[in-house]
């Protein structure tokens, strides 16, 4: 079932009732069964370009980070820090709930800045991507090293600030994936859906790749992984991000509105 919604025909009509706007679903559905007839899909611009590719880096990396902290959270707690089943929960509870907080907070916030003209809509998404991208790396790689079985506590206010700093990436690579290609944006959302599958599918096999290692080096190669990727992907985005309509996704006037005028 997972191959099958991941990557035929099941997947592409889910993603397009979703994520297409009601002008959108008749051309993709065209251009996923039998071609588009009317528009030219820019299909190198959307999966190689620049500005693509900073979207396409960034979701691959967070969802290997979202898969990892949803699914394997507990077992750090468990194994590495030595915590009871109820402090547990609580532990693995404090980053999303201050990503939920942060989200709210922020998203409104950095809307103020650009309306206000403090920020343009490229400046804001790669200031709020570079956030996201640094401030939760510099968490994980003090995750790899501060906490222990001795100091348990010392991971509460790092994954606090993990969540927060990551909650900024909404303001980031998530506006600028709806913004660089208005036209084609259903397209470009399942693009950055499919980076993100592979980037969970990455995660996972990661940390079970790395079972042959002690509880505490696993953990450390984890963390400083994902606080590695997460750098270079932010510095890429921090490069060729942007907020702005490409110029290969501006369409061509209609002919009837040409005729029209």
């Amino acid at each position: 079932m997972g191959l099958g919604e991941g990557f035929f025909l099941p997947c592409l009509s889910a993603l397009t009732s979703k994520w297409f706007s009601a002008n959108e679903k008749a051309s993709s559905a065209a251009i996923f069964t039998s071609g588009n007839a009317g528009v030219s899909m820019p299909w190198r611009k959307l999966l190689w370009s620049t500005a693509s590719m900073a979207v396409y880096l960034c979701t691959a990396v967070d969802m290997a980070c979202v898969i990892i902290t949803q699914a394997y959270l507990p077992q750090f707690m468990k194994e590495v820090l030595k915590l009871p089943i109820r402090e547990n929960g609580l532990y693995t509870m404090v980053p999303f709930v201050c990503q939920i907080v942060t989200k709210n907070l922020a998203a409104p916030f950095g809307d103020h800045l650009k309306r206000r003209g403090i920020l343009s809509h490229t400046t804001a998404v790669r200031t709020f991507q570079s956030i996201s991208a640094f401030g939760a790396a510099t968490c994980l790689y003090l995750m790899a090293i501060i906490p222990d079985c001795n100091s348990p506590s010392l991971a509460l206010p790092l994954l606090a600030l993990y969540g927060t700093f990551y909650s900024t990436c909404t303001m980031g690579y998530f506006t600028s994936m709806l913004s660089i290609a208005p036209p084609f944006a259903g397209t470009v959302a399942s693009i950055s859906r499919t980076y993100g599958t592979l980037g969970q599918i990455f995660g996972t096999s990661f940390v079970g790749a790395l079972s042959f290692l002690t509880p505490i080096a696993r953990w450390q190669t984890i963390f400083s992984t994902l606080a590695t990727l997460k750098i270079a992907a932010g510095l890429f985005f921090l490069r060729f991000g942007s907020a702005d309509v490409q110029p290969w996704a501006h369409l061509p006037e209609p002919e009837s509105k040409k005729q029209i005028e």
